[in-house]
């Protein structure tokens, strides 16, 4: 029986949900654009579901807030991107908050 992660400094890397986190560290730092965070953190998605991988709140929620910023705030292809859908500056700023939040569930350093 798997279980569920409580933090991120809980969750391996080669998981689904560990992949995510690093996808977010990775653009938050700016190692890669908003485009491939999109696509590689919904691939992380849908590998933690296909694998019944499970985290507890608070750390579910902030995962969640996440996917929405990226499924209903974000569109990774300018061409289609609207004047209401956020850049990759903005999203920057709105998933560093994210970031620190799901830092702070580690505890002080």
């Amino acid at each position: 029986m798997q279980r569920a992660w409580a933090s991120p400094g809980e969750v391996p890397e080669n998981t689904g949900v560990g992949r995510q986190i690093a996808a977010l560290r990775s653009f938050v730092a700016g190692s890669i654009t908003g485009a491939e965070l999109e696509s590689v953190w919904f691939a992380g998605r849908r590998l933690a579901m296909a694998q019944g991988e499970r985290v507890r709140q608070p750390f579910e929620r902030m995962l969640d807030d996440v996917f929405f910023i990226l499924e209903d705030e974000y569109c990774g292809d300018p061409a289609l991107r609207g004047p209401e859908d956020l850049s990759d500056g903005a999203m920057q700023v709105r998933l560093e908050s994210e970031l620190d939040r799901l830092a702070a569930l580690d505890g002080p350093p």
